[in-house]
């Protein structure tokens, strides 16, 4: 997403926002990035973005955990 904005106090700003997602998943895992990328010179009109300038990635992996066989307690 871009934004392009002239104001007659700060003249013409030119600002990106960019957000990327990748996640994966099998039978035991799961896995999600997530990286967001905001320059300085972002704006936005309804004022849904609180703070630019921002780079930021963040990770999240979990294994799920089976015993061979059917059951977690045999009986």
């Amino acid at each position: 997403m871009v934004s392009s904005t002239s104001d007659p106090s700060l003249g013409y700003l030119f600002g990106q926002n960019h957000e990327a997602a990748l996640d994966g998943k099998g039978r035991r895992f799961y896995y999600e990035m997530v990286l967001q990328d905001i320059t300085p010179n972002f704006r936005t009109e309804a004022g849904f973005v609180p703070r630019t300038d921002i780079r930021s990635v963040s990770q999240y992996y979990h294994f799920y955990w089976r015993p061979k066989g059917k059951h977690l307690i045999r009986r």
